[in-house]
């Protein structure tokens, strides 16, 4: 990340959101059978984005997830994003900074319980 000021702004931020209930703590792996390579994000997800279609005849309600860059952190399409209880397919990237990455996602599935040996 070239931006240190945006960096600590963000990792301020955000600690400030999960204080108050509208940030989240995930784990990004880039399969999922990379299970034992899951690394930890900060995030917030957006359920209820809404998008005006290129003629303003219609919108529609998608699923989006802020990823705060952090270093190491590699993200990609098909990756997978746990957050609490539900799982994130990443589909395309909408906007990014320096910071930050805004993913439009596959609706939330279910995360899958551990298998047992």
């Amino acid at each position: 990340m070239s931006n240190a000021f945006l960096a600590d702004f963000d990792a301020i931020a955000h600690s400030a959101f999960a204080d108050a209930g509208i940030a989240d703590a995930g784990t990004y792996r880039a399969t999922a059978a990379a299970a034992p390579f899951a690394q930890p994000v900060q995030c917030m997800v957006d359920r209820a984005r809404d998008t005006q279609g290129l003629n303003q005849q219609g919108s529609y309600n998608d699923v989006t997830v802020w990823v705060i860059k952090q270093a190491g952190l590699v993200l990609a399409k098909g990756g997978l994003l746990d957050v609490g209880n539900e799982r994130f397919e990443l589909r395309a990237i909408l906007e990014e900074d320096e910071s930050a990455v805004l993913w439009s996602v596959v609706k939330p599935r279910p995360v899958p319980e551990p298998e047992t040996p």
